[in-house]
């Protein structure tokens, strides 16, 4: 699939970003650390499903490796995920 969608929250603790695709639906996406990302960006050759992705962020004209986490879910559903997620899982030292 060929996807685009817009950064609208970065959890860098996590290294968890939710993408905007549209009508109400969201990925998420997890990021390294080094990753140059900021919310409003633009993300392009993106795709469902787990999975480890090369995509090309728009807005800087680089590419950009991503692991998409989900399917396209909804909007308040991902932000929870993205912005909750260190209550799910635990930090390793």
């Amino acid at each position: 699939m060929n996807l685009e969608g817009r950064v609208v929250l970065l959890n860098r603790e996590m290294g968890l970003a939710v993408v905007d695709l549209g009508m109400d639906r969201a990925l998420v996406v997890q990021f390294d650390e080094d990753a140059i990302l900021y919310q409003g960006d633009l993300l392009g050759r993106l795709g469902y499903g787990y999975r480890a992705m090369q995509c090309l962020n728009r807005t800087k004209q680089q590419p950009l490796g991503l692991l998409v986490l989900s399917g396209a879910m909804p909007m308040n559903v991902a932000v929870m995920v993205a912005s909750r997620s260190h209550q799910f899982a635990p930090k390793v030292a």
